[in-house]
Protein backbone atom coordinates (compact mmCIF):
# COMPACT_ATOMS: atom_id res chain seq x y z
CA UNK A 1 0.00 0.00 0.00
CA UNK A 2 1.59 3.72 -0.87
CA UNK A 3 1.32 6.37 2.03
CA UNK A 4 -0.63 8.95 1.32
CA UNK A 5 0.81 12.10 -0.27
CA UNK A 6 2.33 13.84 2.48
CA UNK A 7 3.66 17.82 2.86
CA UNK A 8 6.98 17.92 2.47
CA UNK A 9 7.82 21.23 4.23
CA UNK A 10 10.56 20.01 6.09
CA UNK A 11 11.78 21.13 9.46
CA UNK A 12 15.54 21.74 10.59
CA UNK A 13 17.56 18.38 9.60
CA UNK A 14 17.91 16.13 12.88
CA UNK A 15 21.22 15.67 13.11
CA UNK A 16 21.95 12.50 14.92
CA UNK A 17 25.48 11.72 16.98
CA UNK A 18 26.69 8.08 17.39
CA UNK A 19 26.02 5.96 20.33
CA UNK A 20 29.22 4.76 22.02
CA UNK A 21 29.56 0.87 20.55
CA UNK A 22 26.85 -1.51 22.72
CA UNK A 23 24.65 0.94 24.33
CA UNK A 24 21.73 0.80 23.09
CA UNK A 25 20.68 -2.98 23.23
CA UNK A 26 17.42 -4.46 20.51
CA UNK A 27 15.80 -5.95 23.20
CA UNK A 28 12.37 -4.17 23.49
CA UNK A 29 13.15 -3.18 27.09
CA UNK A 30 13.46 0.95 25.97
CA UNK A 31 15.31 2.05 28.75
CA UNK A 32 18.47 2.95 27.08
CA UNK A 33 16.04 5.63 25.17
CA UNK A 34 14.82 7.09 27.71
CA UNK A 35 17.31 9.95 27.47
CA UNK A 36 16.27 11.16 23.84
CA UNK A 37 13.40 12.82 22.52
CA UNK A 38 10.73 11.16 20.70
CA UNK A 39 9.11 12.09 17.34
CA UNK A 40 5.47 11.77 17.62
CA UNK A 41 3.10 10.32 14.60
CA UNK A 42 1.18 13.68 15.14
CA UNK A 43 0.14 13.92 11.08
CA UNK A 44 -3.35 12.33 10.76
CA UNK A 45 -3.10 11.09 6.94
CA UNK A 46 -6.71 8.48 6.51
CA UNK A 47 -9.35 7.11 7.95
CA UNK A 48 -10.88 8.15 11.39
CA UNK A 49 -9.69 10.44 13.84
CA UNK A 50 -8.80 7.99 16.46
CA UNK A 51 -9.88 8.56 20.45
CA UNK A 52 -7.81 8.86 23.32
CA UNK A 53 -5.84 5.89 24.23
CA UNK A 54 -5.65 4.70 20.32
CA UNK A 55 -2.64 5.18 17.83
CA UNK A 56 -1.08 7.53 20.15
CA UNK A 57 2.46 7.05 19.26
CA UNK A 58 6.28 7.95 19.00
CA UNK A 59 9.39 7.22 17.14
CA UNK A 60 12.83 7.65 18.25
CA UNK A 61 15.92 7.63 16.20
CA UNK A 62 19.84 6.98 16.84
CA UNK A 63 22.42 5.34 15.17
CA UNK A 64 26.03 3.06 16.15
CA UNK A 65 28.02 2.06 14.01
CA UNK A 66 26.40 0.83 10.40
CA UNK A 67 23.10 0.40 11.85
CA UNK A 68 20.17 3.14 12.68
CA UNK A 69 18.74 2.21 15.65
CA UNK A 70 14.74 3.01 16.13
CA UNK A 71 12.02 2.70 18.74
CA UNK A 72 8.42 2.77 18.10
CA UNK A 73 6.09 2.71 21.09
CA UNK A 74 2.43 2.69 20.01
CA UNK A 75 -0.64 3.13 22.67
CA UNK A 76 -3.10 1.24 20.54
CA UNK A 77 -6.56 -0.25 21.74
CA UNK A 78 -6.43 -3.25 19.54
CA UNK A 79 -3.24 -5.02 17.93
CA UNK A 80 -4.02 -6.49 14.58
CA UNK A 81 -1.33 -9.12 13.66
CA UNK A 82 -0.10 -9.56 10.24
CA UNK A 83 2.49 -9.05 7.54
CA UNK A 84 3.26 -6.82 4.75
CA UNK A 85 0.04 -5.94 3.20
CA UNK A 86 -2.38 -6.98 6.61
CA UNK A 87 -3.12 -6.36 9.80
CA UNK A 88 -1.54 -3.20 11.81
CA UNK A 89 2.01 -2.25 10.05
CA UNK A 90 4.98 0.78 10.12
CA UNK A 91 6.07 2.40 6.74
CA UNK A 92 9.64 4.18 6.73
CA UNK A 93 10.51 6.48 3.85
CA UNK A 94 14.57 7.60 3.38
CA UNK A 95 14.29 9.95 0.55
CA UNK A 96 12.60 8.23 -2.12
CA UNK A 97 12.96 4.61 -0.46
CA UNK A 98 10.00 3.41 1.17
CA UNK A 99 10.27 0.61 3.38
CA UNK A 100 7.78 -1.76 5.00
CA UNK A 101 7.67 -3.07 8.45
CA UNK A 102 6.00 -5.99 8.45
CA UNK A 103 4.93 -6.98 12.46
CA UNK A 104 3.86 -10.61 12.13
CA UNK A 105 2.90 -10.92 15.61
CA UNK A 106 5.90 -8.99 17.03
CA UNK A 107 7.48 -12.33 19.60
CA UNK A 108 6.98 -15.48 18.00
CA UNK A 109 6.76 -14.09 14.86
CA UNK A 110 9.45 -11.26 14.13
CA UNK A 111 9.35 -8.92 11.92
CA UNK A 112 11.10 -7.91 8.83
CA UNK A 113 11.74 -5.28 7.09
CA UNK A 114 10.72 -5.22 3.30
CA UNK A 115 12.10 -3.00 0.08
CA UNK A 116 10.06 -3.64 -3.26
CA UNK A 117 8.46 -6.16 -1.60
CA UNK A 118 12.19 -8.10 -0.57
CA UNK A 119 13.17 -9.00 2.35
CA UNK A 120 16.19 -6.81 3.45
CA UNK A 121 19.15 -8.49 5.19
CA UNK A 122 20.90 -7.28 8.21
CA UNK A 123 17.79 -6.25 9.82
CA UNK A 124 17.07 -6.46 13.35
CA UNK A 125 13.91 -6.27 15.87
CA UNK A 126 12.65 -7.20 19.30
CA UNK A 127 8.77 -6.53 19.57
CA UNK A 128 6.48 -6.92 22.40
CA UNK A 129 2.78 -6.42 23.06
CA UNK A 130 1.44 -4.31 26.11
CA UNK A 131 -1.75 -4.15 28.03
CA UNK A 132 -2.22 -0.83 26.36
CA UNK A 133 -0.28 -1.22 23.09
CA UNK A 134 2.58 -2.84 21.01
CA UNK A 135 6.53 -1.68 21.03
CA UNK A 136 9.41 -2.04 18.82
CA UNK A 137 12.62 -1.98 18.86
CA UNK A 138 15.02 -2.25 15.11
CA UNK A 139 18.67 -2.10 13.76
CA UNK A 140 18.90 -1.53 10.26
CA UNK A 141 22.04 -1.44 7.75
CA UNK A 142 22.77 1.46 6.87
CA UNK A 143 24.21 0.40 3.58
CA UNK A 144 20.17 -0.34 2.34
CA UNK A 145 18.75 3.07 3.61
CA UNK A 146 20.77 5.41 1.53
CA UNK A 147 23.65 7.67 2.32
CA UNK A 148 22.41 9.37 5.80
CA UNK A 149 25.99 10.41 6.70
CA UNK A 150 26.56 12.85 3.75
CA UNK A 151 23.43 14.73 3.49
CA UNK A 152 20.49 15.30 4.94
CA UNK A 153 17.79 12.96 4.09
CA UNK A 154 13.97 13.39 4.14
CA UNK A 155 12.55 10.65 6.83
CA UNK A 156 9.13 10.04 7.71
CA UNK A 157 7.32 7.00 9.07
CA UNK A 158 3.54 5.90 9.32
CA UNK A 159 1.45 3.74 10.89
CA UNK A 160 -1.40 1.69 9.35
CA UNK A 161 -3.73 0.89 12.18
CA UNK A 162 -6.34 -2.22 11.71
CA UNK A 163 -9.00 -2.59 14.49
CA UNK A 164 -10.50 -5.54 15.75
CA UNK A 165 -12.58 -7.24 12.72
CA UNK A 166 -11.38 -4.97 9.92
CA UNK A 167 -9.21 -6.07 7.06
CA UNK A 168 -8.36 -2.46 5.79
CA UNK A 169 -6.58 0.40 8.25
CA UNK A 170 -9.20 2.48 9.78
CA UNK A 171 -6.40 4.78 10.66
CA UNK A 172 -3.10 6.55 8.93
CA UNK A 173 -0.63 8.88 11.17
CA UNK A 174 2.75 10.06 10.08
CA UNK A 175 5.49 12.04 11.79
CA UNK A 176 5.72 15.15 10.22
CA UNK A 177 7.96 15.10 7.62
CA UNK A 178 11.85 16.11 8.67
CA UNK A 179 15.32 15.80 7.38
CA UNK A 180 17.98 13.20 9.50
CA UNK A 181 21.36 13.48 8.90
CA UNK A 182 23.70 10.96 10.71
CA UNK A 183 27.40 13.09 11.94
CA UNK A 184 29.85 11.58 14.31
CA UNK A 185 30.72 15.04 14.90
CA UNK A 186 27.71 16.81 16.26
CA UNK A 187 28.12 19.22 18.65
CA UNK A 188 32.01 18.58 18.95
CA UNK A 189 32.25 22.50 17.14
CA UNK A 190 30.40 24.15 20.04
CA UNK A 191 32.15 22.36 22.52
CA UNK A 192 35.32 23.37 21.05
CA UNK A 193 34.24 26.93 21.21
CA UNK A 194 33.17 26.99 24.90
CA UNK A 195 36.60 25.07 25.80
CA UNK A 196 38.95 27.18 24.26
CA UNK A 197 36.88 30.55 24.56
CA UNK A 198 36.57 31.25 20.92
CA UNK A 199 33.34 33.13 20.91
CA UNK A 200 31.89 32.79 17.60
CA UNK A 201 34.48 33.57 14.95
CA UNK A 202 33.91 33.51 11.03
CA UNK A 203 34.24 29.88 9.13
CA UNK A 204 36.50 30.37 6.22
CA UNK A 205 36.09 26.60 5.24
CA UNK A 206 34.16 23.69 6.24
CA UNK A 207 34.58 20.18 4.86
CA UNK A 208 34.08 16.52 5.98
CA UNK A 209 37.48 14.46 5.52
CA UNK A 210 39.12 11.29 6.41
CA UNK A 211 42.03 12.86 8.26
CA UNK A 212 42.80 10.22 11.08
CA UNK A 213 42.72 6.82 9.30
CA UNK A 214 39.43 4.49 9.84
CA UNK A 215 36.34 5.71 11.19
CA UNK A 216 34.03 8.03 10.24
CA UNK A 217 34.53 11.76 8.28
CA UNK A 218 36.52 13.86 10.81
CA UNK A 219 35.28 17.97 9.82
CA UNK A 220 38.04 20.37 9.40
CA UNK A 221 37.10 23.31 10.17
CA UNK A 222 39.28 26.73 9.55
CA UNK A 223 38.85 30.36 11.22
CA UNK A 224 41.41 33.37 10.74
CA UNK A 225 42.51 32.12 14.30
CA UNK A 226 42.54 28.04 14.13
CA UNK A 227 42.93 25.45 12.21
CA UNK A 228 40.73 22.87 13.75
CA UNK A 229 39.79 18.74 13.09
CA UNK A 230 36.39 17.87 14.59
CA UNK A 231 35.85 13.87 15.37
CA UNK A 232 35.13 11.00 17.38
CA UNK A 233 38.00 8.67 16.16
CA UNK A 234 40.96 11.06 17.23
CA UNK A 235 43.92 9.90 18.78
CA UNK A 236 43.69 9.24 22.11
CA UNK A 237 40.32 9.62 22.24
CA UNK A 238 40.07 13.36 21.55
CA UNK A 239 37.16 14.92 20.01
CA UNK A 240 39.13 17.69 18.52
CA UNK A 241 42.36 19.10 17.88
CA UNK A 242 43.27 22.67 16.58
CA UNK A 243 46.44 24.28 15.58
CA UNK A 244 46.61 28.19 15.96
CA UNK A 245 49.44 29.63 13.80
CA UNK A 246 49.20 32.74 14.84
CA UNK A 247 48.01 34.06 11.05
CA UNK A 248 48.13 37.78 10.82
CA UNK A 249 44.32 38.87 10.84
CA UNK A 250 44.58 42.22 8.90
CA UNK A 251 42.90 41.14 5.43
CA UNK A 252 43.46 37.62 6.18
CA UNK A 253 42.08 35.45 2.79
CA UNK A 254 41.93 31.91 2.17
CA UNK A 255 43.38 31.03 -1.56
CA UNK A 256 43.23 27.15 -1.34
CA UNK A 257 42.57 24.81 0.70
CA UNK A 258 43.06 20.54 -0.12
CA UNK A 259 42.22 17.88 2.00
CA UNK A 260 44.23 14.74 0.64
CA UNK A 261 46.89 12.57 1.42
CA UNK A 262 50.37 14.28 0.80
CA UNK A 263 53.47 12.30 2.58
CA UNK A 264 52.02 8.32 1.81
CA UNK A 265 50.91 7.74 5.70
CA UNK A 266 47.08 6.64 6.13
CA UNK A 267 44.58 9.83 6.54
CA UNK A 268 44.77 13.22 4.71
CA UNK A 269 46.66 16.15 5.32
CA UNK A 270 45.22 19.89 5.36
CA UNK A 271 46.97 22.01 2.76
CA UNK A 272 46.57 25.61 3.25
CA UNK A 273 47.01 28.75 1.40
CA UNK A 274 46.32 32.24 2.53
CA UNK A 275 47.55 36.19 2.43
CA UNK A 276 47.30 38.93 4.87
CA UNK A 277 48.38 41.80 5.12
CA UNK A 278 52.24 42.14 6.91
CA UNK A 279 51.97 46.09 6.93
CA UNK A 280 48.34 46.92 6.46
CA UNK A 281 48.31 48.60 3.22
CA UNK A 282 51.44 48.07 2.47
CA UNK A 283 52.89 44.51 2.12
CA UNK A 284 50.59 41.75 1.17
CA UNK A 285 52.18 38.11 1.87
CA UNK A 286 50.79 34.69 0.75
CA UNK A 287 51.84 31.71 2.91
CA UNK A 288 51.30 28.05 2.21
CA UNK A 289 51.35 25.23 5.12
CA UNK A 290 50.50 21.69 5.21
CA UNK A 291 49.10 20.80 8.57
CA UNK A 292 48.53 16.97 10.16
CA UNK A 293 48.46 14.77 12.79
CA UNK A 294 51.80 13.55 14.64
CA UNK A 295 52.23 12.07 17.56
CA UNK A 296 48.39 12.59 19.06
CA UNK A 297 48.30 16.38 17.93
CA UNK A 298 47.23 18.24 15.12
CA UNK A 299 50.78 19.79 14.01
CA UNK A 300 52.04 22.36 11.02
CA UNK A 301 54.58 20.25 8.65
CA UNK A 302 55.30 22.68 6.46
CA UNK A 303 55.52 26.24 5.98
CA UNK A 304 56.51 28.24 2.79
CA UNK A 305 56.23 31.87 2.09
CA UNK A 306 54.66 32.21 -1.63
CA UNK A 307 54.16 35.72 -2.74
CA UNK A 308 55.56 38.85 -1.38
CA UNK A 309 53.63 42.02 -2.73
CA UNK A 310 54.88 45.87 -2.00
CA UNK A 311 51.92 47.20 -3.11
CA UNK A 312 53.34 51.26 -2.87
CA UNK A 313 55.84 50.44 -4.58
CA UNK A 314 54.36 48.35 -7.33
CA UNK A 315 57.11 45.49 -6.70
CA UNK A 316 56.94 41.67 -5.84
CA UNK A 317 58.27 38.23 -5.44
CA UNK A 318 56.05 34.97 -6.58
CA UNK A 319 57.00 31.66 -5.80
CA UNK A 320 54.84 28.45 -6.38
CA UNK A 321 55.35 24.89 -5.22
CA UNK A 322 55.34 21.51 -7.22
CA UNK A 323 54.50 18.80 -5.67
CA UNK A 324 57.70 15.89 -6.90
CA UNK A 325 56.73 13.00 -5.04
CA UNK A 326 54.75 11.72 -1.72
CA UNK A 327 57.93 13.12 0.28
CA UNK A 328 59.39 15.69 -2.27
CA UNK A 329 57.93 19.65 -2.08
CA UNK A 330 59.84 22.09 -4.71
CA UNK A 331 59.55 26.10 -4.00
CA UNK A 332 60.35 27.40 -7.13
CA UNK A 333 62.71 30.29 -7.72
CA UNK A 334 60.54 33.83 -7.62
CA UNK A 335 59.22 35.64 -10.50
CA UNK A 336 60.50 39.20 -9.24
CA UNK A 337 59.33 42.63 -10.02
CA UNK A 338 60.69 45.80 -9.03
CA UNK A 339 63.27 43.82 -6.09
CA UNK A 340 66.64 43.39 -6.81
CA UNK A 341 69.54 42.45 -3.93
CA UNK A 342 70.52 46.09 -3.52
CA UNK A 343 66.58 46.93 -2.46
CA UNK A 344 65.00 43.95 -1.06
CA UNK A 345 64.37 43.60 2.61
CA UNK A 346 62.86 40.76 4.37
CA UNK A 347 59.74 41.17 6.15
CA UNK A 348 60.71 39.23 8.93
CA UNK A 349 64.28 39.33 10.26
CA UNK A 350 65.94 35.75 10.03
CA UNK A 351 64.95 32.90 12.02
CA UNK A 352 61.87 34.95 12.98
CA UNK A 353 59.13 33.45 11.25
CA UNK A 354 58.42 29.89 11.23
CA UNK A 355 57.65 30.26 7.13
CA UNK A 356 60.32 29.61 4.77
CA UNK A 357 61.49 32.57 2.87
CA UNK A 358 60.78 33.03 -0.92
CA UNK A 359 63.84 31.28 -3.00
CA UNK A 360 65.30 34.49 -4.87
CA UNK A 361 67.35 34.17 -7.75
CA UNK A 362 69.98 35.56 -6.09
CA UNK A 363 69.83 33.88 -2.82
CA UNK A 364 68.26 30.22 -4.27
CA UNK A 365 68.70 30.39 -8.13
CA UNK A 366 67.41 26.63 -8.57
CA UNK A 367 64.28 27.13 -6.24
CA UNK A 368 64.85 24.82 -2.75
CA UNK A 369 63.68 21.10 -2.27
CA UNK A 370 61.81 20.36 0.85
CA UNK A 371 62.13 16.40 1.80
CA UNK A 372 60.08 14.23 4.00
CA UNK A 373 62.05 13.32 7.45
CA UNK A 374 61.57 10.09 9.45
CA UNK A 375 59.17 12.42 11.82
CA UNK A 376 56.97 13.16 8.51
CA UNK A 377 58.17 16.83 8.38
CA UNK A 378 58.82 18.19 5.28
CA UNK A 379 62.89 20.04 5.87
CA UNK A 380 64.78 21.46 3.26
CA UNK A 381 67.15 19.08 1.48
CA UNK A 382 68.42 18.06 -1.77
Amino acid sequence: MLTPLLSWALYAPLILSPNPTGATTVDAFFEDWAAREGLPFSAHVAGVEPGPGDLEATIKLSWEGEALLLAVEVVDDFFAEGGAQVGDRLELRFGAKRFEVALNDLEERTPTLRYKGRVVRGARFHGTTRKDGWALEMSLPLKALGDLKSKPTPFAATLYDVDAGAKLPDSTRATAPLEIQLSATAGLWARFLDEQGRGAPAIHFERAAQIAPGGDLERVIITAQDVVVLGRGLPEGALYLFASPSWDAEGFKLNAVELKDLDGRPGAEIYIEHQAWAIAGEVRLTRAQIFGLRDGFLKVLFAQQLIEEDVKAGAEARSALKHLSKRRIQARVAQVKGFNPGNYQPIDAPGASPYYPIPLPWTDPKGVTYALNRDGYWVPGK
